[in-house]
């Protein structure tokens, strides 16, 4: 595994220098995709060794930094998941990225993109291997403004430069805030190690834990996007590169999703009910907020982009369905809720990427993201046509897509809790519901719209009606994605055992040996 690691870092590390140093224009672009796709996909070997394995890779480096407890790195299950997403994703990314940022050629930005996208790469990879407070705060700092460079790669656009300044604003106030959590675990611990933290975490008086909790939600979810934090992704994810953008949407928020769950499941241990209940209201609230902008939305990324929110709506809906069992004592439905959220996490991450690489291709071709100037690229574009159309039947929850199976599984998790004797439990749980099935008929209505209405039809400008395919590279970008959308679909049975293995060490929940219950498997 420590091959695995080091060939990660290597990779990306010189990906970005060669972007930098690269005399030619076609070498910088190489080498960055190059350091990008041999990265990610070594941090994918890594993850899966992980997962497979059932071991634990830790590398210590105090030398490297000689305050606090320096540089430490520890990947267990629950790391290993959320690395594996950023390895997927950076594979198409970085082969997508080779021809798309051909437009910046002759320009200071290639280089720039190329440098910042690798070592965005490698800032993220690096999150969930952090093994203390003081490396996992660099990490996710050198992720934040790695990604504000990238956001401001087109600073001759409109509007870029304010949408990386909301970025970075929102950015570092959930920064503040997690480091607030951490410091208040840290006040009784030996060391700022992950371990001594939740150790020292036991000893903590219920208000502390409540404070602590609180703090993550909020730091972690301005993150990930939940309302009303989101206020910065519909404007930072449209401005930057398309690939850059699938990487944001797909990865980047869900890495949110981890630093909460690293504090409140694996350092904290679960809480009372009221903290489910309060992760399904947000996310019951972001979902219908988010589908219904996405609706309203002309731009197509700036739709992909609320979409985004209500995806991550659906997750905290599936993780605050798992912390109410938990508090509860439902093991069983609480390890179902909490799989079928990672298995929405990994599902998101295909079909949004797919979809934000789809509208890098519709802008590449016709150099505009409105879909009213647009029409009539199905015949000027077929294959990008249909990797798109793949992606808006999967988010649309259409079987046999992914979509659908991790929908349907959350609807299924949500179930145990609507006969429950608990005060509240029931009706939280059948708005909850409701909540699903509002925003997955609305989901595929928007993205009708947005297919509909971007490839069929006649075109509604000259630049939609000369637009030509795609690159090879591009192309296969997105076909990775789509044969990922269809693979995820079909191997639902084998995927959620080894999602539920994930919570085994950090939730405490035991695996069932015959599958799950709930009349799912």
């Amino acid at each position: 595994m420590t091959l695995w690691f080091g060939l990660m870092l290597g990779a990306y590390a010189l990906g970005a220098a060669a972007a930098v140093l690269s005399p030619g224009r076609r070498a910088v672009r190489g080498l960055a995709a190059l350091g990008a796709v041999v990265g990610g996909g070594a941090g994918l070997g890594l993850a899966l060794a992980v997962l497979v394995g059932g071991a634990t890779f830790a590398l210590d480096a105090p030398t490297l930094l000689s305050i606090a407890d320096g540089l430490t790195f520890r990947l267990d299950a629950l790391g290993a998941f959320f690395l594996g997403l950023v390895g997927l994703l950076a594979i198409p990314c970085g082969v997508y990225g080779l021809a798309y940022s051909r437009a910046y050629e002759g320009r200071y930005s290639l280089r720039l993109l190329g440098a910042m996208l690798n070592l965005f790469l490698l800032s993220m990879s690096l999150v969930p291997c952090a093994a203390n407070v003081l490396t996992f705060l660099l990490m996710w700092e050198g992720m934040s403004l790695t990604s504000y460079f990238l956001v401001l790669t087109e600073t001759d656009e409109p509007d870029t430069v304010a949408a990386g300044g909301w970025y970075l604003a929102m950015t570092h106030a959930g920064l503040a805030l997690a480091l607030a959590a951490f410091l208040i675990l840290a006040a009784g611990a030996a060391t700022t190690g992950f371990g001594d933290l939740r150790t020292a975490a036991v000893a903590l008086s219920p208000a502390a834990r409540n404070t602590v909790f609180l703090l993550a939600l909020f730091g972690f979810g301005s993150k990930a996007g939940i309302v009303p934090l989101h206020v910065w992704l519909p404007r930072a994810h449209p401005a930057a590169p398309s690939h850059v953008s699938a990487l944001m949407s797909g990865v980047m928020i869900k890495l949110g999703v981890y630093g909460l769950l690293r504090i409140g499941l694996d350092l904290l241990g679960g809480g009372p009910a009221w903290w489910g209940a309060l992760l399904i209201a947000l996310g019951a609230l972001s979902a219908v907020v988010g589908v219904l902008y996405a609706l309203m939305e002309n731009d197509l990324k700036r739709l992909l982009a609320y979409s985004s929110v209500e995806n991550i709506g659906l997750i905290f809906i599936g993780l605050g369905a798992g912390f109410l069992f938990l508090s509860l004592g439902v093991t069983a439905a609480a390890l179902l809720a909490f799989a079928a959220a990672f298995y929405h996490a990994l599902n998101h991450a295909a079909f949004k990427g797919l979809l934000f690489l789809g509208a890098g291709s519709v802008l590449h071709a016709a150099h505009t993201r409105d879909m009213n100037r647009l029409g009539g690229l199905i015949r000027g574009l077929p294959w990008t046509a249909a990797f798109f159309l793949t992606g808006a039947l999967a988010i649309a929850g259409l079987p046999p897509l992914n979509g659908f199976v991790s929908e349907w599984l959350l609807f299924q998790s949500l179930l145990p809790g609507i006969g429950s004797p608990v005060p509240m439990v029931a009706p939280l749980m059948t708005l909850a519901v409701g909540v699903l099935a509002l925003t997955g008929g609305l989901a595929a209505a928007g993205f009708v719209k947005a297919f509909g209405i971007t490839f069929l039809a006649i075109p509604r400008s000259l630049a939609a009606e000369r637009a030509h395919e795609a690159p090879v590279a591009m192309r296969v970008g997105m076909g990775i994605l789509a044969v990922a959308c269809v693979g995820f679909g079909l191997a639902a049975v084998r995927v959620m055992p080894a999602l539920a293995a994930v919570l085994a060490g950090p939730a405490g929940l035991p695996v069932p040996p015959g599958g799950f219950g709930c009349g799912v498997f």
